[in-house]
């Protein structure tokens, strides 16, 4: 079952001796974390992911394959309201990375630097691990791969053709599902290093995310795109408009008739 209620917050490796402050950091990023939720033609709902607010003027960084697909997107925010993506102005494939748009102003999150982060630096992800919206978990850097993962990992699991693979990766040791992918890696200050990509184990604890430096080259593409590539909107809301035409006009023809009789 999706979870409805905002903000559950579930800290799930978050103890009292944790090096973050889970509590105060996600009371301070709660209003930028987002769950992205894509629906098809009738409404239902295909999948989820999770992003975060990336400028004041709507941009949402998130994974391209949160987004990928003919799909209408709806995205989330804690404190319950809803907006529609209205643009894609970034779709990025082989670094896992989509930008898009909403008409609402937002509260950005800094960017950090994924580069400096060390072996043990604490960091918090926040997301919506299998519909569980806005879930918190804590761990640590367990280390960052410029060479993205490792050769017999890529043949272990058949990724030899996908060029994310070999893309620079930060390697974390904390909670993660599905739903997760695309949410924010936060240190101890708040700044993102990296939106969750993937995970293995049998917890989802060995975590892979895109880290800050590529986010920062797709954010600064996406701000200088024209605001145009429409996404694509369901159907039952064209239909829901044609329904009340329908009716309109059959309303006015039994008036109609009942005139000539």
């Amino acid at each position: 079952m999706i979870a409805s209620a905002p903000a559950l917050a579930l800290l799930l490796a978050a103890g009292a001796d944790s090096p973050i402050d889970a509590r105060a950091l996600f009371e301070k990023v709660r209003p930028s974390v987002v769950q992205i939720q894509a629906r098809s033609t009738s409404g239902q709902l295909l999948g989820l992911g999770s992003g975060f607010a990336a400028s004041e003027d709507g941009l949402i960084i998130t994974n391209h394959h949160v987004v990928k697909g003919e799909a209408a997107y709806e995205v989330h925010f804690a404190d319950g309201t809803k907006a529609d993506v209205v643009a894609v102005p970034l779709d990025d494939k082989e670094h896992d990375v989509a930008v898009v748009r909403v008409d609402k102003r937002l509260e950005p999150l800094p960017l950090g630097d994924a580069t400096k982060a060390t072996v043990g630096d604490p960091v918090m992800l926040v997301g919506s691990p299998f519909g569980l919206d806005f879930t918190v978990s804590v761990g640590t850097v367990a280390a960052y791969r410029r060479d993205g993962l490792p050769e017999e990992m890529i043949k272990l699991s058949g990724s030899e053709d996908d060029p994310v693979a070999r893309k620079p990766v930060l390697q974390l040791t904390a909670p993660a599902g599905q739903g997760n992918s695309g949410g924010p890696v936060l240190d101890a200050q708040g700044r993102v290093l990296a939106i969750v990509q993937s995970g293995i184990g049998s917890h989802g604890n060995y975590v892979f995310s895109v880290p800050s430096n590529t986010l920062a080259l797709a954010l600064e593409t996406a701000r200088t795109a024209p605001r145009v590539e429409p996404v694509y909107r369901t159907r039952w809301f064209n239909l829901g408009v044609s329904v009340v035409v329908l009716a309109t006009v059959v309303a006015l023809y039994r008036r109609g008739a009942r005139r000539e009789r």
